[in-house]
């Protein structure tokens, strides 16, 4: 377990990012030390980072970003105003904006299916600044609708 700690603190202190830290040191112990064999490691390592709700939830984030850039974003919040204010039934709201954000998904993926990692990072991050110069439009009409505005 030394050899383990010792391994980490080197490799972390090198300047090598803790994953790869934690997934390099890992592998080197239960290779040199432990008695189990390699494929079964690697195949638990890779099994522990495939689950859906780790995959959920940036993928969410980016459909949110990627409704920004169309314009979507001032109906969805219309949709939420209304919500609040009583005059729209949350199964029909959901049933609305499924097709909406399905089609911004599959527009987005289209879009950018020869990028870069870096080129699609950019566009993600464009659009989150138009999702916060968004954000006054909801406050506004959120308040409107209280009938403090």
């Amino acid at each position: 377990m030394t050899i383990l700690l010792f391994v980490f603190m080197t490799v972390l202190l090198v300047g090598v990012p803790v994953f790869i830290a934690l997934a390099g040191s890992s592998l080197l112990y239960t290779h040199f030390i432990g008695n189990i064999p390699d494929f079964v490691i690697l195949h638990r390592m890779v099994g522990g980072i495939d689950s859906f709700p780790l995959l959920a939830v940036p993928f969410f984030i980016l459909a949110g970003n990627l409704m920004n850039s169309a314009g979507i974003t001032n109906r969805i919040y219309d949709f939420a105003v209304a919500y609040h204010k009583g005059s729209i039934h949350r199964d029909h709201l959901l049933k609305s904006m499924i097709p909406l954000y399905l089609g911004r998904v599959a527009f987005f993926v289209k879009e950018n299916i020869d990028s870069s990692a870096s080129e699609v990072e950019e566009k993600i991050e464009s659009l989150c600044k138009v999702f916060e110069e968004m954000k006054p439009y909801l406050i506004e009409r959120w308040a409107k609708e209280k009938g403090g505005g």
